[in-house]
Order: structure tokens, then sequence, then C-alpha cells
């Protein structure tokens, strides 16, 4: 019950204000257009530099979607009060579902337009591709909502989580453009069971975190929905 309250609340803010949404596609759409307009014709963009495009987006877009997610919540001190509602690992599942929800749409539309103005893949490359990204898309969610999470309450948020993200996340980025490339081109399972295995390791990874760090940690006591005296007084 508190997990699907949990997954609601997330979604409803997510639809409320779709805007981290719209702006990343925005972003996205930019960023590849610029690309296809100083490439000359005679000299097209290879297969390789498409799918850096895609993997550099979805690593950089990450940060823009945890961050807006995280940034009204933070502002208006719901984070700790869902703390004491859910607990971490509730919170850190339902926002996890939900943001790749809303960077799968994106990596969806990022897919849809590299495939029509570059048309270097077939539509079963493209359909594989997409789901490794959604898939490299997880860590590097996990990473974020985490971080974001423990770094809630640090003055300085926005210049503290890019610092704890990216050097943990940069792993995930070539791991994943490798595996991409053997999967298209060479059909190399092996490299996909690797990229699964550093999936979960990632995920549990950033639950262990997320428990050490603030599961046990102290509640304020006007949050602590158990302390009857604060309601009397």
């Amino acid at each position: 019950m508190k997990f699907r309250n949990s997954l609601r609340k997330d979604f409803l803010l997510l639809l409320h204000s779709p805007i981290p949404i719209v702006s990343l596609f925005t972003v996205s759409l930019t960023v590849i257009l610029i690309f296809f307009i100083s490439l000359e014709k005679p000299f097209p963009l290879p297969l390789a530099g498409v799918r850096s495009i895609s993997w550099c987006l979805v690593f950089l877009l990450n940060f823009i979607l945890v961050g807006q997610a995280l940034y009204e919540e933070r502002e208006l001190g719901a984070i700790q009060i869902n703390r004491s509602s859910y607990g971490m690992t509730t919170i850190f599942i339902s926002k996890l579902v939900v943001l790749w929800v809303g960077e799968s749409l994106v990596i969806f539309g990022i897919q849809l337009v590299t495939a029509i103005l570059f048309q270097e893949q077939s539509l079963e490359n493209s359909l594989r591709s997409f789901c490794i990204l959604t898939l490299g898309s997880i860590p590097l969610l996990s990473l974020g909502i985490a971080f974001g999470l423990v770094s809630a309450e640090a003055r300085y948020q926005e210049l503290v989580l890019p610092l704890l993200q990216i050097p943990l996340s940069l792993p995930v980025f070539f791991l994943g453009r490798e595996t991409e490339f053997r999967v298209l081109q060479r059909g190399d399972l092996y490299g996909l069971f690797l990229f699964l295995s550093l999936i979960v390791f990632y995920t549990a990874l950033c639950l262990v975190l997320l428990e050490i760090v603030m599961g046990k940690g102290p509640i304020s006591p006007v949050l602590d929905p158990k302390n009857t005296k604060t309601g009397e007084k």
C-alpha cells in the first residue's frame, strides 16, 4: 500500500508538471539538429557517431531530469516527510520507476529522430538500441536519485549532485556504448550479460547506500508521525 501511494504521488508530480520531459526532448532535438545541419551531405555521420550522440544525450540529460524531479520536493521539505511516511527504499524504487518511464519516452523520441534524419540502421537495430539505452538509464537514474536524496540537505545541492554522480556514471556510459556496438555489429550476448550485471550491481549499491546513510538516521520530531506529544502541543 505504501509503495502504491508513493508511486501514485510521483506519477502525479510528473504529470502535474511535464516541463522536465518537454525540456529533455527539446534539448535532445536541438543537439541532434545541430549535428545534422553541421555535417556535409557527402560525408554522413557513421553509425558509431549516431550511437555516441545518443549515449551522450542520455548521460547528460539524466542530470536535468533527476535535478528537476527532486527540486520541488527538496525546497518544500517533502523529502523528510516522505521519508517518515514511506521509508527510503519505497521512495527510491517509486522514483526510479517513474523517472525511468519518463526518460524512456525521451529516449524513444531520440531514437525516432535519429532514425529519420541519419537513416544509418534498420528498424530492428533501432529497437535493440532503444532497449539498451533504456536499460542503461536505470543505473544512471539510480545514482542520481540516491545521491540526490543523500545530498538533499546540502547547501549547494545543485553542485554537489554532479560531483558525486559523474565519476560513478562513467563506467555505465563506456560499457553501455561498447555493449550496444557489440550487440548490433557482432551479436555478442556476453557483453550484454556483463552490462545487465552492472545494472543490478549499481541499483543494489544505491539501495544499500540509502539504507546505511538515511534509512536509520534521525527524523525530526515534528515530522515523526509516531510522536503524539507534538500534535498535543
